[in-house]
Order: structure tokens, then C-alpha cells, then sequence
């Protein structure tokens, strides 16, 4: 009996858990926003990753805007793109510190191969700033850091 919960709670994971390479999985609830339709983007922001930095650092999106995330990696390293608050960035660098760093099943993340472009599609409905950090253990301490200004 004392099985019983655990197991519950892990098949209650699903997806998640499937495929043994990500610990968290959020799909809704992210307080500085949601994953946008991509027919609904109304442009496209180039942002490229390098050896351990983001340009550009920062950019400026308006309260509402649907925007396309072209993330290109010019560096020999593989690196992850996570949008979100302090928390988020803290449970994704936590959970990819475990180990679970390829095969993201979050919304706000993706992981982008050396050589490698990703795309993501977010809308921002909230005024503030938002991170964009590279979780790979070691990535953000060394810097890799933007932010996205929600005007």
C-alpha cells in the first residue's frame, strides 16, 4: 500500500516522465505568459547564442504581443533557452543540474544544438521583465543571461 502514492503520483507525471530526460513539464499556468499561436506571431526576434552569452542581451516586446523566438546556437556547445521568472529559471537549472537536460517537454524551453536554430513562439501578457537563461549547469553562472522587456 504504501506504493500506491508514489507510483500514482509518477504516472501522473506522464509524459514528463516517459521518456526518463525531463523531471518538470508545465503546459499552462506561467505567470508571465503563454506558448503563442505560431500564425498569430507578429514578427520574428533573432536572438543567437554563443559560447556563453546571448545577443542580443536584452530585447522589447509590447503587453500582448505574439512574438517568433528564432533562437540560433553559433557555438561548439550545446544550449538550453528557458523563458522565465526567477522561480521557473531556478526549478529548470535545478532539474537540468539532475541530469534532465535533453528532450524538453516544457513550453517555455528549448534546448538548441550547436550549429542548431530553434523557434519558439510566445505571447507576452504581462508588463515586466522576464529572463532568458541557458540552463546548462555552469551556463548561467558564467553569464549566459538575457531579458525580455514587456511594455
Amino acid at each position: 500500500m504504501r506504493y500506491v502514492l508514489p507510483l500514482a503520483l509518477l504516472l501522473a507525471a506522464g509524459p514528463a516522465w516517459a521518456d526518463g530526460t525531463h523531471m518538470f513539464h508545465h503546459d499552462e499556468g506561467f505567470a508571465f505568459g503563454h506558448p503563442g499561436q505560431p500564425d498569430l506571431a507578429t514578427r520574428s526576434i533573432a536572438i543567437t547564442m554563443g559560447d556563453m552569452d546571448f545577443t542580443p542581451a536584452r530585447i522589447e516586446v509590447r503587453k500582448g504581443e505574439t512574438v517568433r523566438l528564432e533562437i540560433r546556437n553559433a557555438s561548439s556547445v550545446d544550449h538550453d533557452f528557458t523563458l522565465g521568472d526567477e522561480a521557473t529559471q531556478a526549478a529548470h537549472r535545478k532539474a537540468m543540474a539532475s541530469g534532465h537536460s535533453h528532450g524538453h517537454a516544457d513550453a517555455n524551453a528549448v534546448m538548441v544544438e550547436a550549429g542548431k536554430t530553434q523557434s519558439l513562439v510566445w505571447t507576452f501578457d504581462r508588463p515586466g521583465e522576464i529572463a532568458y537563461d541557458c540552463n546548462v549547469p555552469g551556463h548561467f553562472e558564467s553569464g549566459m543571461a538575457g531579458k525580455v522587456v514587456v511594455k
